[in-house]
């Protein structure tokens, strides 16, 4: 186990990507046990995970022992996992959240487009936020609020407020927005203003064209 464990660890020394991946696979389910063991939410054990490995990668040049590296691992997880409880039993309160920056975030294809501008798709777009919102946990939602405040924060500080490194901002932004994105409500209005909007697009080309739909049918009533 221990030679095992040295040639991962000489591995990740030269940023060989294939150590890495040797890493996750002969330590990952160790680092799981943790998180289960701690009760963490999948997402609270999701960032446990990734934040336990992106701590292998920066702190590999000063891990001196390879016979040591399964207790350090199993010690940074469990140490991810009580920062991760401590969070959740005392959550911080942040700024008031920038409603319109949110929207343009979910509803990333539908901002700016000139071929909505007849169509009020607003306020079920912000009626769709506001409940998917309401059904992320406590992480997500502090991510969402630093993220997305009137005042916005550097990546930097956000990691310094949930004690989390820099490089896992990114990876967690985007599966917050995922779960937004997923929501059945706001699902509901995105395929709703696709449609709107392909009808829309139909119509034009159509007035372009001299074939636009219903004039047709009324043409054909008429002869």
């Amino acid at each position: 186990m221990e030679d095992a464990a040295r040639t991962i660890l000489d591995g990740l020394r030269r940023s060989e990507a294939w150590a890495f991946e040797a890493a996750l696979e002969r330590y990952g389910p160790a680092v799981t046990a943790v998180t289960a063991s701690f009760r963490l939410s999948s997402s609270d054990a999701d960032e446990v995970f990734q934040a336990t490995f992106l701590s292998l990668l920066e702190n590999r040049g000063q891990i001196r022992s390879a016979s040591t590296l399964p207790a350090w691992i199993a010690q940074v997880a469990r140490n991810h996992c009580l920062k991760a409880k401590r969070r959740r039993e005392s959550p911080t309160d942040f700024e008031t959240v920038d409603d319109a920056v949110v929207l343009a975030f979910v509803f990333p294809r539908h901002v700016d487009d000139p071929a909505m501008a007849e169509l009020e798709f607003s306020e079920a777009q912000q009626r769709a936020v506001t409940e998917a919102m309401g059904t992320l946990d406590g992480r997500d939602t502090q991510l969402l609020h630093l993220l997305f405040a009137e005042t916005p924060y550097s990546y930097r500080e956000i990691a310094d407020m949930l004690d989390v490194s820099v490089g896992s901002i990114g990876p967690l932004r985007a599966r917050m927005l995922g779960r937004l994105r997923s929501h059945p409500r706001v699902r509901a209005v995105t395929e709703h203003i696709d449609s709107a909007r392909r009808e829309s697009a139909i119509r034009e080309a159509g007035r372009e064209t001299g074939h636009e739909p219903g004039l047709e049918t009324e043409r054909g009533r008429t002869a």
